[in-house]
């Protein structure tokens, strides 16, 4: 593995990486030693560069959570086959528009229940992580 501080545009890649290697390797690529942390400025440069060291807050959105479900490809194949069948016939058009309704309001209740759920879970976790800076043990901002 490279040494070097973490790039935020490959934060996926690097969270998976650090979860795999042992406490001091990363600390040492991340640039920071263990025993006094990183100093004030050190933390403001970091800050500026990545932004706050702070979970995202979660809310499920019941229009976008709708959105999910109306843009999925699978729906547009049956409400093509809705259409299609008016055309010849009308009572497979109403089973495949009753399958479309059914679809739809499944998915979206299962995804914004989930939504509900991570949001519940997000609302439980702590959001002021310690850490320890310029040797002292502090709150991260």
């Amino acid at each position: 593995m490279t040494s070097g501080l973490l790039a935020p545009s490959s934060a996926t890649a690097s969270i998976r990486a650090a979860a795999g290697r042992a406490a001091p390797d990363v600390l040492e690529s991340l640039g920071v030693d263990p025993s006094l942390g990183l100093g004030a400025g050190e933390v403001e440069q970091r800050r500026i560069a990545f932004g706050p060291n702070a979970i995202a807050t979660h809310h499920a959105r019941v229009l976008t959570v709708l959105w999910h479900q109306l843009n999925s490809p699978l729906l547009g194949l049956l409400v093509a086959a809705t259409a299609s069948s008016f055309v010849g016939e009308q009572g497979d058009a109403v089973i495949i528009g009753i399958i479309v309704i059914a679809s739809v309001g499944l998915g979206f209740v299962n995804e914004y229940r989930a939504e509900k759920a991570a949001a519940s879970l997000h609302a439980q976790a702590p959001t002021r992580p310690s850490c320890c800076a310029e040797g002292r043990s502090a709150a991260s901002t």
